[in-house]
């Protein structure tokens, strides 16, 4: 009688644990595994926009250097 009690006490202690602490753990885990994704992808989407505003800056560098080209060449 007193080890099916002491068993049901453990059993009891072990779904406590379990639920109230291992698994909220496991939760909280998770959330900060998608908030980092989420700023990683956000990092990802502004490094491409830097970069894709370096392109156009550069071309157009290219283009007006082009034309002054042009223009000092046929003057």
């Amino acid at each position: 009688m007193v080890i099916a009690i002491v068993a049901i006490v453990v059993i009891a202690g072990s779904l406590l644990y379990y639920f109230v602490f291992f698994r909220t753990q496991i939760e909280r885990a998770e959330v900060r595994l998608q908030e980092r994704r989420l700023e990683l992808e956000e990092e990802e989407i502004e490094r491409k926009v830097k970069e894709e505003t370096l392109r156009k800056e550069n071309l157009e560098k290219c283009l007006e250097e082009v034309e002054n080209w042009r223009k000092g060449a046929f003057e």
